[in-house]
């Protein structure tokens, strides 16, 4: 499954789906998992800064191996066969009041249940966790993001 402008919901007999958020600059976009949490009892994964169609495939190849009986954790640092490498890291909660994961809310709200706030950041290799700060600008609305100062400079007389 892609990981397209909106929730995908994927078969019974799959990881769940995925919810990417984007204005068109890469980033500032962010994709996150649906349903690892149900059908696996897993943290639900979110990965920052890449394309949509990057993004699906690397959320997508991560939930196979959740799927398969994999448990990851934040902190570790994993390696594909292809010697791609990205490390996992906490995402810290303020990022749930700031709408960062609103369908993954509204999906658990749903079907009854409190969503799992401990969800996992995938950080490929050679970027900087983006979600372990209160202080991200990704989710954060437009009101609170880092604006620059207007350095008009003064007129001469």
């Amino acid at each position: 499954m892609s990981c397209g402008s909106g929730f995908t919901a994927r078969s019974r007999d799959t990881a769940g789906g995925l919810q990417y958020v984007g204005d068109g600059r890469a980033s500032r976009s962010w994709c996150y998992s649906v349903g690892l949490a149900e059908r696996f009892e897993h943290p639900e994964l979110v990965v920052v800064g890449l394309e949509a169609e990057d993004a699906g495939g690397l959320l997508n190849a991560i939930g196979d191996l959740v799927r398969d009986g994999e448990r990851l954790q934040p902190g570790e640092l994993v390696f594909d066969d292809d010697g791609f490498h990205f490390h996992l890291s906490k995402v810290h909660p303020a990022h749930f009041s700031r709408g960062v994961f609103a369908v993954w809310v509204d999906y658990y709200r749903a079907l009854g249940r409190k969503p799992l706030q401990a969800p996992i950041e995938v950080v490929p290799g050679g970027r900087r966790p983006r979600l372990d700060r209160a202080n991200s600008p990704i989710g954060a609305p437009p009101d609170q993001r880092r604006r620059r100062p207007n350095r008009r400079r003064p007129r001469r007389r």
